[in-house]
């Protein structure tokens, strides 16, 4: 079958995917602290191994995860209680555990943060066209997209545009938001506010992480 051919041997290898973060910040990506480069995937994933059906072992990317503490603080208007509700924003607390996991595929990342037993998710991804290198994130029918900005050792991302249902909405319209991220005594932190000019603030969770082996 084979007397009309050449056999090349070789060996092929798989360089793992860039992280997320890293393919929108570019050149801005090494000027982040090592501990948030980690957070967003720097390090690689260990590899687990589930058999196939023919019994030869396939490689699959298990999902990062990091553990924390947080302090959250919610808005009191009813209309921020219910915007709160729907989004599934954790309760208010002075001192809560959390657990954030983030599954990659297809080089879209889903977050989910369980603050206590209170979970809610939002899938990342790099945006495209009117939205190219901006960090798009979505929660149910609503996508936000920011700009991933590095300064001084800190992250922080700026709200530039929404959708609703995929349908562009006017800025004047849209939700209101402060995230950023540093490293304060060589540890991951976190600060994230919500807010809505009809409703006020809505939730704001702050606190720090670390990744989990």
């Amino acid at each position: 079958m084979f007397s009309q051919r050449t056999i090349y041997p070789g060996v092929r290898t798989h360089a793992a995917p860039e992280p997320l973060y890293a393919k929108i910040l570019d050149t801005a990506w090494e000027a982040l602290p090592a501990e948030i480069q980690a957070m967003h995937g720097g390090s690689p994933p260990p590899i687990e191994f589930s058999p196939r059906h023919d019994g030869d072992p396939m490689p699959l990317p298990s999902p990062r995860q990091a553990t924390g503490r947080a302090r959250v603080a919610r808005g009191t208007t009813l209309l921020a209680r219910l915007a709160a509700a729907a989004f599934g924003f954790p309760a208010a607390s002075e001192d809560t555990p959390v657990t954030v996991q983030f599954d990659c595929a297809a080089g879209a990342e889903t977050w989910t943060r369980d603050f206590a037993g209170q979970r809610f998710v939002s899938r990342q991804y790099a945006g495209t066209g009117r939205w190219d290198r901006l960090l798009c994130e979505r929660f149910g029918p609503l996508t936000f997209a920011m700009a991933v900005i590095v300064a001084d050792g800190r992250l922080s991302l700026a709200l530039r545009g929404w959708k609703a249902f995929g349908i562009p909405l006017p800025r004047f319209l849209s939700p209101w938001s402060e995230a950023h991220e540093t490293v304060e005594a060589g540890k991951f932190h976190f600060n994230v506010a919500i807010g809505h000019w009809a409703t006020g603030p809505i939730v704001r969770y702050q606190g720090w992480l670390e990744p989990r082996q």
